[in-house]
């Protein structure tokens, strides 16, 4: 995959300003392979539009995904407990 074209396809919306990303797009953006989107959309663990036949990401579904599975780190955790 050519990273710089990627980044530069990332950076671009279409012209009715969506931000919608085809699954290439969203593996790159989430640094990921399209492998892995397409077994998360398929267990329902990402958000996804149909358009016809195509399939698309919204970017913001991307990081609510993100904001979803990300875990705080704790400062000094008590011994002997779980966070």
């Amino acid at each position: 995959m050519n990273t710089e074209l990627t980044a530069v396809s990332l950076n671009k919306t279409n012209s009715a300003g969506s931000d919608l990303l085809d699954p290439e797009q969203a593996a790159a953006y989430l640094n990921t392979s399209i492998r892995h989107i397409r077994r998360m959309r398929d267990e329902c663990r990402i958000a996804y539009v149909k358009i016809g036949g195509k399939l698309r990401y919204r970017r913001r579904d991307l990081d609510d995904f993100v904001d979803a599975n990300t875990h705080q780190a704790v400062s000094d955790p008590e011994p002997g407990v779980w966070q």
